[in-house]
């Protein structure tokens, strides 16, 4: 029977908010290496540290955050200690959705648009896409296959915390799908029972 056993190198985050932490240490390549890991290895992962840290924090809205990552190295082992102020997060200062083409009247497509983000909200890059792909099925499922969402960005402005969404979505026609008809002699009525 093989076994592998490594201590598992120390990343600390003193007193970060758990959501932070989790994101931090999702995205950051030092929080995967163990005691036995090459120095080079290392060494690489401590320079990718600063913009991985930066992009974690970005991504769940911490655009200016003050940080610094320590590190200490015993003959055993290395640890490395982030001391970390978020800063404020960037909220949400205009949300504007509008619905042009076939689908501005439709009321199940109005409910999902209902869901976007809000005014004063933080800025969650992974909510907003969560929220236009299921914009987007939601149209496709509704019959507007030849819908588009436009513009697709946000407007982040860091320096004052904000960020701006204006977005367009034109349905387009509505297609559905007529009655259907099917000739039982060419299939034969056992197989249109199943």
């Amino acid at each position: 029977m093989f076994r592998f056993s490594s201590t598992h190198a120390d990343v600390r985050f003193p007193e970060l908010p758990e959501a932070i932490e989790a994101n931090v240490r999702a995205y950051l390549t030092l929080d995967d290496l163990d005691c036995a890991a090459a120095s080079a290895d290392v060494t690489r992962a401590r320079r990718l540290a600063s913009n991985e840290i930066s992009a974690a924090l970005q991504a769940i809205g911490y655009y200016n955050p003050e940080f610094d990552l320590a590190f200490d190295q015993n003959e055993d082992c290395w640890q490395a200690t982030l001391s970390l102020e978020p800063g404020e997060p960037v909220r949400y200062r205009n949300v504007s959705i509008e619905v042009q083409g076939a689908g501005e009247q439709d009321i199940r497509l109005r409910d999902e648009v209902s869901k976007a983000p809000t005014v004063g909200s933080v800025l969650h890059h992974g909510d907003y896409t969560t929220f236009k792909r299921s914009l987007q099925r939601m149209l496709a499922a509704r019959g507007y296959v030849e819908s588009r969402i436009e513009p697709s960005e946000l407007l982040v402005q860091p320096s004052e915390s904000s960020v701006d969404m204006e977005m367009v979505v034109y349905t387009g026609p509505r297609y559905s799908v007529g009655q259907v008809m099917i000739d039982a002699t060419v299939f034969g009525a056992g197989v249109l029972d199943r």
